[in-house]
């Protein structure tokens, strides 16, 4: 005859079948909890591949520009020779007032006194330093004699004047001679001081 298990027997294995199922619940949670616990793998993107560059079309029948060349530098000493060679004034003749170099002479007399002489001397220095320049030498004379006889006396005048610019280097082709006589008197007064005043040579430059 087959015993019937006791109360404690009974009691033994449920208490083992008890144990044993909670013990395998908690395992359940425990690894659970560890895969919620594990951070998630990123997962990268995948960049997109860059495009190869384009080549940029030109246009047809446009024609290739040269490339552009690099100035060439010009010397500073060749561009301080140009400026100057642009920037130099052109030389003009100095403003020389022949009036007041006239000479006088005394009556009825052409030979040339030294305030004369000293008087032609400026004038052909200043020829010298102006070569284009020309004048005309004017003889007068006072009233005293005839007309006729003035002018001689006046062409006189004005050529030994002449003469002794020559002589200090002026070419004759620029001196050219004239007499008035007594027809343009310097002083229209009949007195010996306005008489000696036109006793004369004149100087005029001429184109």
């Amino acid at each position: 005859m087959l015993r019937k298990p006791s109360i404690w027997s009974v009691v033994l294995i449920s208490f083992i079948a008890i144990f044993l199922l909670s013990t395998g619940c908690a395992k359940k949670q425990v690894v659970k909890g560890e895969e919620l616990a594990r951070p998630a793998v990123e997962v990268k993107k995948e960049e997109p591949a860059p495009e190869p560059a384009r080549e940029i079309e030109k246009p047809k029948g446009e024609v290739p520009q040269p490339a552009a060349v690099a100035p060439v530098e010009t010397p500073k000493e060749e561009l301080k020779e140009e400026s100057l060679t642009e920037t130099k004034p052109e030389q003009k003749p100095v403003i020389f007032d022949l009036a007041v170099l006239r000479i006088q002479f005394a009556f009825d007399d052409y030979n040339l006194s030294s305030q004369a002489k000293e008087n032609l001397e400026k004038i052909a220095s200043w020829m010298s330093k102006n070569p284009a320049t020309r004048i005309q030498i004017q003889g007068h004379t006072c009233e005293i004699g005839t007309n006729e006889y003035n002018i001689a006396l006046g062409e006189r005048r004005a050529s030994s004047a002449q003469r002794y610019l020559e002589g200090l280097g002026v070419k004759s082709g620029r001196i050219s001679t004239i007499s008035y006589g007594q027809e343009r008197p310097l002083d229209p007064g009949h007195t010996e001081e306005a008489r000696s005043k036109n006793r004369r040579d004149e100087f005029v430059e001429t184109k």
